[in-house]
């Protein structure tokens, strides 16, 4: 029954699990997402930056450690809170997107890295987000591919020749898609690539740049299957945003 179910993101053993995967090199992290989020964010040195979904900070420390003035840094678990590293100019908040109260024109940057598509209401906290970003300042976002979602399969198959395939199926039916194990579950919510740039543009954003990043070149050795994978189909999408 589903009022038994637990939130996943809320689970002390769940959320620790999930840091100790993502801080042993995990393969899309490391090698694809992670590259793809930092060429995307640019240069931080001497702004005020805004962290929507920062679960445990380790991008929060890297970004202090490349010279960030300061830092907000936002998640709604308090159990990823419990990770995140303690920093000088860098405030930790336990709350939603959806709730979260910022100062108009208040930062220089705002980024979000792997969360927005846990968010029913995108389009809400673009408008809000905008709001936010001094003149000069942008928004970038890194998502799970709607690919990845775009599946009733919810694996890769065997096409029959020897070779691994991903099934479409899906990818125009959008809403929630649910990951659920044992009582824990985590809902995700499959937004279509042309969606998702429509929600940006009519909160007021304009697309800078769109990434579908293929992985980087060292991590060839380290991950060859999940690096090999990505190439038949993207893991990770990326979007730099300039609001109008």
């Amino acid at each position: 029954m589903r009022d038994l179910e637990r939130n996943a993101w809320q689970d002390r053993g769940a959320v620790g699990e999930y840091v100790e995967s993502v801080r042993s090199q995990a393969p899309v992290n490391e090698w694809i997402e992670k590259p793809a989020l930092r060429m995307l964010v640019g240069e931080v040195h001497g702004l005020a930056l805004l962290d929507l979904g920062c679960g445990p900070g380790d991008f929060t420390r890297a970004c202090m450690d490349a010279g960030a003035a300061s830092i907000i840094a936002v998640d709604s678990s308090a159990e990823m809170l419990r990770h995140a590293p303690a920093l000088r100019h860098v405030r930790y908040v336990h709350a939603t997107m959806e709730t979260l109260e910022r100062p108009p024109a208040s930062v220089d940057l705002v980024y979000s890295s792997m969360a927005l598509h846990f968010m029913e209401g995108v389009s809400d906290v673009f408008s809000r987000t905008a709001a936010w970003i001094r003149p000069g300042g942008h928004l970038v976002v890194t998502i799970e591919h709607p690919l990845v979602a775009a599946t009733s399969r919810g694996d890769w198959i065997d096409d029959g020749r020897g070779a691994l395939a991903w099934s479409v199926d899906q990818s125009l039916e959008e809403g929630p898609r649910r990951d659920q194990r044992g009582d824990l579950v985590i809902v995700g919510w499959h937004w279509s690539v042309s969606s998702r740039i429509t929600m940006a543009g009519a909160a007021g954003f304009q697309l800078e740049r769109l990434v579908e990043p293929c992985g980087v070149q060292d991590g060839w050795q380290q991950a060859l299957a999940v690096m090999a994978k990505n190439h038949g189909r993207p893991a990770i999408l990326g979007m730099r945003l300039i609001p109008d």
